[in-house]
């Protein structure tokens, strides 16, 4: 039954009065950075090809252009995991230098609307959210977002080119921003009930969420450059107002953690190397503990993302 779906598939493809081949022929054509922001709708979650520079900051990579916005940081980057190309030579000089020349092909995502708003969450953060575009990167830095597949190019970047500042963090004023301030608050009241002397003392000060009693183990130890990463559901729906916590693997150590943000995503600064156990609860999911490991050295592409099964 297979052939005859594929056979119409391409069928269809081809009678589409080119539209496939037209596809393919602009997901191959290189964008500059400006062209593709300022046009975000006509490539909003399509494949495309860029070239820009990528710098590597404290807390997050982005995309910028010395002749875009004055060198204003635009995209944020994440690395899919597994991302082809030339990432190794890519890491040797943002090593070097925090920052190189790229061509990246990736799926980008521009400032849309939020779509799928969490209904559990209060209607006056539900509607703010609903009428507030997505911005990405921490603290919402950036209106854009690429998502990388491959990195076609890397090269290093002249010393007279001009830098690009560590981005503002998101506008207070902005009313997302005090939205994820109230969401925060509610993550923060989830921490309130923690685990003490349970299951050998193993899970000592992290959150217990109200009725919990299942917890998965995460198979494998992730290694990472920093502590982010994205909470989902089992439809890959980011999800907010989860818990993901840290310590160290003795059960007095402190635990460090960070409610995600409503696309799911999470991040935790200033963490140094070494081993950690980690736990992502939220209410109405099971729990997801295990280990990873920080490393300055692993590929900065590496990021967390999690899922959780619904069920307590």
């Amino acid at each position: 039954m297979k052939r005859p779906f594929v056979l119409l598939a391409a069928v269809l493809c081809l009678s589409a009065v080119g539209v496939c081949g037209q596809r393919a022929k602009n997901s191959s054509r290189v964008l500059r950075l400006c062209e593709l922001v300022d046009n975000w709708k006509d490539y909003n979650r399509r494949e495309v090809r860029v070239r820009a520079i990528y710098r590597v900051g404290a807390e997050q990579t982005w995309l910028y252009d010395p002749v875009c916005r004055k060198g204003e940081g635009l995209t944020d980057v994440v690395f899919r995991q597994h991302t082809k190309g030339a990432t190794k030579k890519l890491d040797r000089l943002v090593a070097k230098d925090k920052r190189a020349w790229v061509v990246l092909v990736g799926v980008f995502f521009g400032p849309e609307l939020y779509q799928n708003v969490d209904p559990k969450l209060p209607a006056a953060i539900q509607e703010r959210l609903e009428k507030s575009p997505k911005r990405y990167g921490h603290m919402d830095s950036f209106e854009s977002m690429i998502n990388v597949t491959r990195v076609v190019e890397a090269s290093e970047v002249a010393a007279d080119v001009p830098a690009s500042a560590q981005p503002a963090l998101f506008p207070a004023k902005n009313p997302r921003f005090v939205a994820l301030t109230a969401l925060f608050a509610i993550g923060a009241t989830l921490a309130q009930d923690r685990f003490g002397s349970e299951h050998g003392g193993k899970f000592r000060g992290f959150t217990k969420s109200p009725g919990e009693h299942i917890m998965n183990e995460f198979d494998g130890l992730p290694e990472v450059r920093s502590v982010r990463g994205r909470i989902v559901d089992t439809a890959g729906v980011g999800l907010s107002a989860a818990i993901f916590e840290i310590r160290t693997e003795n059960p007095d150590g402190k635990v460090r953690g960070s409610p995600t943000k409503p696309d799911g995503r999470f991040q935790l600064r200033s963490v140094s190397e070494g081993v950690y156990m980690f736990k992502v609860t939220r209410h109405g999911f099971q729990s997801v503990f295990g280990k990873l490991r920080v490393n300055k050295q692993a590929p900065s592409g590496n990021v967390l993302r999690l899922e959780l099964q619904p069920g307590v």
